[in-house]
C-alpha cells in the first residue's frame, strides 16, 4: 500500500431482496434477480386501468425495498411529525450511515477523527405522492405543515447535512448529484478529501427510493426501459434496464491509517476519476465513447497499474442498445493489450436494476465483496453477446456463473468499476484487494473478559442480542478479543444495558442463548453509588487472590501495605492471607483479621478508583469504617495501618466474650444484665455480646421461646463495655494521628447517620467506635433517606449499594431489608465456598455497575483485548422501526405485504401517530379550555397522542422551527399575541396556558366598554 491508497473499512445497504451486505452478497452468489410480477388484480387495486392492464407495453415488474415506510425515530431524535414528513431516502440512508460506521467499529463519539459526509439521492417521488394526497385528503393539515419545513425535510440538498447533524459528523459534507453516476462520483470526491487531508473517513454513497415502488411502467421504443422487466447487459437481446430501488455507503479511510488502527479492510482503492463528455457525442443523454475512454485511462494512470492486472471491471451496464456496445468500445481503449479476454466484465443492475443516484455505490459494495470474498458473481441474463459487441477481440468477457477468483501470483487481485451519469459526467475507481489482518494471537488461556451490550429502548436490546448470539453461531471462529474490542470501542453506549463476562468465544455465545440474554437494566445518567466497606468475620483464606495475581494497581497497594507492615511490625499480612498452608487460625485471630480485611478491602476500593468508580457516599461495618476513611483521605495509609494493628492488639487482648446474632427486633426485646446489643443490621436482626457463660444462657433462653438465633464464631464481646479498656488505650494511640474531614459523604455505622462535612474524626470517635454499637440498620436508611425519598415518583434516581471487602454479609443483609424501590445491592467477592475465580466475580461486579449507569474503564482491566484486539464486523444495532407515512401505505409495501397496524379499508391519516414517550413527569390531562387548545396544538405539530400539561415541549422532541409553527397556531385562535421566546420560557402546557390566560385578561381589562360589548357579540 502507498500513502494514495484509500480503504473501505466497511459497507451498508439496503437494496431489494438484502437489508444487510451479508445479504446482498449471497443473493449474488446465488445469481438472484430481484424483478417482481405484479399480477392484475393488485394492480388494478392500485388504480391501474383495464386500458392498461391489457396494453402490451405495460410491464407489470417492479423492483422493490420492503418496508421504506418504516424507520427508527426515536434513536435519530426525530418526532412523529418530522419522520412522517422526511424523505424515505433520506431515513434509510441514515440508518445506512450509521449501520457503517458500526461495521467498521467507528462511533464518532469515541473518536476524535474528522468525519465527512458525501451523498446524493434521486428525485423526490415520496413529496409529489405527499403533495397530492394532502392536497386532496388533508388540506388542512398542509397549510399547518408549513412551507419551509416541507422543504427542510423534503429537499434532497440536505441529504449529507442532515447525516452530518444527526450523528454529530464534522467533516465536510455536501450534497453531489450527477443523475447516474452521482453515488460514485461521492466516493471520488470523498477518496479526494482523505488525501487532501479534510478529513480522517469519509462516508459516501446515495440514495434511490421511488415511491410508489410497486407499479408497473410502460415501455417505450428506443428508451432506456426494458420490454420484458429484465436487464440483460451486453446481451444480443438487451433492450433496456428496469428501474431499481435501494441505498448503499462505503465508509473510507486513508489505508495507511486503516492498517495503523486494525481496522478491517474490504477492498483498496488505487485511484479514481472523473470528466464530462462535453459535447463529443450524438446527444445530451447520449453516452461518449471519447468520455469514457478518457476518464478510465486516467483512473489507471492516477492508480499506477498496468490494465493487464484488472481481472474484473463492475461496467455501468444499463442492457441499452446503444449504451453497452459504446461502454465495451471504450473499456477495450482503455485497457487494450495482445492479451486478449483477461478481464471479466458483469453489471449488477441484472439483479438489482438501476439505481439512479445509489447505482454507482451498488456496484462498488458489490465489487468490495467481491475482492473480500476471493469469488466472482455472475452477470445475469447474459446468452450471447450483443451483435454489436466483439469480446473475442477485447480484453473482456461476460462472466456469467460464480467462481473462484484466482490468484494472479505476486499481482493482489485487482478491478475496477465505471459509472456514468446522464449529462455526461463519467467516473472510473481502480481497486485492490486487501491484506489479510486475521488475529493471529492464541486464546487458549484467555482471562474472564467484559463484553457490553446496549440500547436505547429493551425491544433494541432484545434484537440486538440476537443478532450477535445469531451471528456468533455461524461465525463461532471469530476472535473473542476482536467481538470483545469491537463491543466496547466500536459501539455507542445507551441506557438500557447488559453485559457477559465469559473467557471464550462459545461461552459467550451460551451465554447469549441463556436466560441472561433477556435480562437488562435500564440505568440512569447519575446514579448514587455507595460502598459499604465489610465487618469482621467476613475473612477468609487466599481472599482476592484473583485479583492479586491479575490486577496490578490491587497488587501495588497491598504490596504496599505488606511492606510497610513487614518493617514496621514484623507482620507478614500477604503470607497470613495467601499462605499455602492454610492456617485458618492465624487469620482468624482479632489483630490479624483486622489487618488483613483493611489491606484487602483498601486495595480493592483502590484498584475500583483506578477503573472510573468512585462512591458518592462510602459507609463501613465497624472494621470496615478505616479502609472507608482511608479512601476519603479522613487518614493516610501509614497512619491507617497503624490504627488497625493497634486497634486489633489491643481488642486481642481483652477479656474472652461471646456474641450471638438473633432474628427480631431489638426494641421488643428485654435483655439480662450482663448482654448488651453490639450491632443492629436489620429491622429484623441484631447481635448481642457478653461473657461467654451470660450468652450461653440467654441463647437457651431464646431458643425456649422459639426464638431464631445463631452463635458467632468469634472469641471476644466486640462492641460492648467489655472493650472499654481496649477503647481507652487506643485513644492514646490515635493522640498523635492527624485526621481530616472526609472528601467524601461518610456514613458512620456508629452514629448510624451522614457526619457534618467538617466533622474532626478524632481520638474519641474511634475509642468510642470499639465499644458502642454498630447502627448498620440506621445507616442504610439514612441514605435511603437523602437519596431516594425526595425523588418524584417515576423518577429514575437510582441507588447502587456495593460491597467491598470478602463475602457476602453485607448484601444479604440489605436485600433482607424492606424493600427498596430503584435500589440494587451486590459484592465485589465470591463466597468462601464458593470456587468461581475471583477476577470473574470482580467483573460481574463492575457489570452491575455499568448496566446501573456507573461509567467503567474497561481498557484498564482487559489489557489483552487492548493489545490484541482488532475491528471485526459485527451485527449493528437492531432498529425499533414504526411505520410514518403519509399518503396510501401500499404505496410503501411491495405486492400483497402491508404493515400490520394500517387498516386500508378504513384508513385515515391520524393527526398524531406516535404515544406519549417516557418521561420523567406523571401525564396529567389538560382541564381548562386553553390547556386543552395547546395540547392539541402540540400533538398536531408533534405528531404525539396524549401530551400532559407538565410535559416540557423540546423533551417531547419539539425544535425552534415546530416552535415557531406552535406559536403561528396560537396567535391564529387566541385574541392576544405570544413569541417563540415565551414558549422557550413556558415550555410546559400548564405554564403557557397560565401566560394566555393572563395575557388575555390584561388584554380585556384594557378594552372599553364598547369594544368589549363588540368582543363579546363576537365570540357569540
Amino acid at each position: 500500500m502507498n500513502d494514495n491508497d484509500v480503504a473501505i473499512v466497511s459497507v451498508s445497504c439496503r437494496f431489494p431482496d438484502a437489508d444487510t451486505p451479508e445479504e446482498f452478497w449471497q443473493n449474488l452468489v446465488d445469481g438472484k434477480c430481484s424483478v417482481r410480477d405484479l399480477d392484475d388484480d393488485y394492480l388494478r387495486n392500485r388504480g391501474v386501468s383495464n386500458e392498461d392492464l391489457s396494453n402490451t407495453d405495460y410491464i407489470k415488474k417492479s423492483i422493490i425495498v420492503d418496508d421504506i415506510d418504516r424507520f427508527d425515530a426515536d434513536f435519530f431524535g426525530f418526532t412523529p411529525r418530522e419522520a412522517q414528513l422526511l424523505d424515505p431516502q433520506q431515513r434509510i440512508f441514515l440508518e445506512v450511515c450509521w449501520e457503517a460506521l458500526e461495521r467498521a467499529g467507528t462511533i464518532p463519539s469515541k473518536l476524535d477523527d474528522s468525519i465527512g459526509v458525501f451523498a446524493g439521492a434521486s428525485f423526490n417521488t415520496y413529496l409529489i405522492n405527499c403533495l397530492q394526497y394532502l392536497k386532496e385528503d388533508r388540506p388542512d393539515l398542509l397549510s399547518k405543515l408549513g412551507g419551509f419545513q416541507s422543504l427542510i425535510h423534503s429537499d434532497k440538498d440536505f441529504i449529507a447535512t442532515r447525516t452530518s447533524f444527526k450523528l454529530n459528523l464534522r467533516g465536510p459534507s455536501f450534497t453531489i448529484q450527477s443523475a447516474c453516476s452521482t453515488s460514485l462520483l461521492a466516493v471520488h470526491q470523498a477518496c479526494q478529501a482523505l488525501l487532501n487531508y479534510e478529513c480522517d473517513m469519509a462516508l459516501a454513497g446515495g440514495a434511490s427510493l421511488s415511491v410508489p415502488q410497486n407499479l408497473g411502467y410502460f415501455h417505450q421504443e428506443g428508451m432506456i426501459f426494458s420490454p420484458d422487466g429484465y436487464c440483460r447487459a451486453f446481451d444480443k437481446d438487451a433492450e433496456g434496464t428496469i428501474v431499481g430501488n435501494g441505498v448503499g455507503v462505503v465508509l473510507l479511510k486513508r489505508a495507511v491509517d486503516a492498517l495503523d488502527d486494525k481496522d478491517p479492510i474490504l477492498a483498496v482503492i488505487k485511484g479514481s476519476a472523473v470528466n464530462n463528455d462535453g459535447s463529443s457525442k450524438v446527444g445530451f443523454t447520449a453516452p461518449s465513447k471519447l468520455g469514457q475512454s478518457e476518464v478510465i485511462e486516467e483512473a489507471l494512470g492516477v492508480a499506477e497499474i498496468d490494465p493487464e492486472t484488472i481481472s474484473y471491471v463492475e461496467a455501468h451496464g444499463t442492457g441499452t442498445t446503444m449504451g453497452d456496445p459504446i461502454e465495451v468500445a471504450a473499456l477495450t481503449r482503455a485497457y487494450n493489450t495482445d492479451k486478449k479476454q483477461f478481464c471479466a466484465l458483469g453489471s449488477v443492475k441484472t439483479n438489482i436494476g438501476h439505481l439512479d443516484a445509489a447505482a454507482g455505490v451498488a456496484g462498488l459494495i458489490k465489487v468490495a465483496l467481491m475482492l473480500q470474498n476471493k469469488k466472482y458473481v455472475p452477470s445475469l441474463h447474459y446468452k450471447a453477446a450483443n451483435e454489436k459487441i466483439s469480446f473475442k477481440d477485447s480484453p473482456f468477457y461476460v462472466i456469467d456463473n460464480t467462481a473462484p477468483w484466482p490468484e494472479g501470483g505476486s499481482i493482489p487481485r485487482r478491478a475496477a468499476i465505471s459509472a456514468f451519469g446522464i449529462g455526461g459526467t463519467n467516473v472510473h475507481l481502480v481497486l485492490e484487494e486487501s491484506i489479510s489482518q486475521e488475529n493471529q494471537h492464541s486464546e487458549k488461556t484467555l482471562e474472564p473478559i467484559f463484553i457490553p451490550v446496549s440500547a436505547k429502548t429493551p425491544a433494541s436490546l432484545s434484537g440486538s442480542v440476537r443478532k450477535l448470539k445469531e451471528y456468533l453461531q455461524a461465525n463461532s471462529h471469530l476472535s473473542l478479543y476482536d467481538v470483545a474490542h469491537t463491543l466496547h470501542k466500536g459501539r455507542e453506549t445507551y441506557p438500557v444495558r447488559n453485559g457477559y463476562v465469559c473467557s471464550s468465544t462459545p461461552e459467550f455465545i451460551e451465554l447469549l442463548s441463556s436466560g441472561s440474554a433477556g435480562g437488562y437494566s435500564e440505568c440512569t445518567e447519575n446514579p448514587y453509588l455507595v460502598m459499604v466497606f465489610s465487618g469482621q468475620g467476613s475473612q477468609y483464606l487466599s481472599m482476592f487472590s484473583g485479583l492479586y495475581n491479575r490486577f496490578s494497581v490491587f497488587q501495588q497497594v497491598f504490596d504496599t501495605c505488606d511492606i510497610y507492615l513487614k518493617q514496621k511490625y514484623q507482620i507478614d499480612i500477604k503470607a497470613i492471607i495467601y499462605s499455602s498452608q492454610e492456617d485458618v487460625e492465624l487469620l482468624a485471630r482479632t489483630d490479624n483479621a483486622q489487618l488483613a480485611l483493611f489491606c484487602v478491602q483498601y486495595s480493592l476500593a483502590k484498584q475500583l478508583q483506578d477503573v472510573g468508580v468512585t462512591p458518592d457516599v462510602v459507609l463501613g461495618h465497624s472494621i470496615g469504617e478505616y479502609a472507608a476513611a482511608c479512601l476519603c483521605g479522613v487518614m493516610n495509609l501509614e497512619s491507617a495501618l497503624d490504627l488497625v494493628f493497634w486497634r486489633g492488639k489491643l481488642m486481642s487482648q481483652m477479656k474472652s466474650g461471646a456474641m450471638l446474632s438473633v432474628v427480631g427486633n431489638p426494641e421488643q426485646f428485654l435483655l439480662p444484665s450482663g448482654v448488651n446489643v453490639s450491632a443492629i443490621n436489620g429491622p429484623e436482626n441484631f447481635v448481642v455480646s457478653g461473657t461467654g457463660d451470660a450468652i450461653s444462657a440467654y441463647m437457651s433462653l431464646l431458643e425456649g421461646q422459639g426464638i431464631e438465633c445463631r452463635l458467632l464464631k468469634t472469641s471476644h464481646a466486640y462492641h460492648s463495655p467489655m472493650m472499654n479498656d481496649a477503647a481507652r488505650m487506643f485513644s492514646d494511640k490515635c493522640s498523635n494521628i492527624h485526621f481530616s474531614p472526609s472528601s467524601i459523604p461518610f456514613v458512620s455505622s456508629m452514629e448510624g447517620n451522614f457526619v457534618d462535612e467538617k466533622f474532626s474524626f478524632n481520638p474519641e470517635y474511634w475509642a468510642n467506635q470499639i465499644v458502642n454499637p454498630v447502627k448498620f440498620n440506621s445507616a442504610i436508611e439514612s441514605i435511603i433517606d437523602r437519596y431516594l425519598s425526595n425523588t418524584k415518583k417515576g423518577s429514575k434516581s437510582k441507588l447502587i449499594i456495593m460491597e467491598v471487602g470478602p463475602g457476602k454479609q453485607l448484601t444479604s443483609i440489605i436485600n433482607r431489608l424492606a424493600k427498596i424501590q430503584n435500589t440494587v445491592a451486590f459484592s465485589c467477592s465470591r463466597s468462601p465456598k464458593n470456587s468461581v475465580d475471583d477476577d470473574r466475580v470482580f467483573l460481574d461486579a463492575l457489570k452491575n455497575l455499568w448496566v446501573n449507569g456507573v461509567d467503567i474503564s474497561w481498557e484498564k482491566l482487559s489489557s489483552s483485548v487492548s493489545s490484541y484486539g482488532r475491528r471485526v464486523v459485527l451485527p449493528t444495532y437492531a432498529f425499533e422501526r414504526n411505520s410514518y407515512w403519509l399518503g396510501d401505505i401500499e404505496d410503501a409495501s411491495p405486492s400483497g405485504k402491508v404493515n400490520e397496524q394500517f387498516d386500508l379499508d378504513n384508513y385515515h391519516f391520524q393527526s398524531a401517530v406516535n404515544s406519549r414517550p417516557n418521561l420523567d413527569v406523571d401525564y396529567i390531562s389538560p382541564s381548562s379550555e386553553v390547556e386543552i387548545t395547546l395540547a392539541e396544538i402540540w400533538q398536531e405539530n408533534l405528531g404525539i397522542n396524549k401530551i400532559g400539561i407538565d410535559d416540557i415541549f423540546f423533551e417531547l422532541g419539539g425544535d425552534s422551527l415546530q416552535a415557531t409553527q406552535v406559536v403561528s397556531a396560537v396567535n391564529g385562535l387566541f385574541s392576544i399575541k405570544i413569541k417563540t421566546a415565551d414558549l422557550r420560557a413556558h415550555p410546559t402546557i400548564r405554564t403557557l396556558a397560565s401566560v394566555i390566560e393572563n395575557r388575555t385578561l390584561d388584554y380585556v381589562s384594557s378594552l372599553s366598554e364598547e369594544e368589549t360589548v363588540r368582543l363579546l357579540a363576537e365570540m357569540g
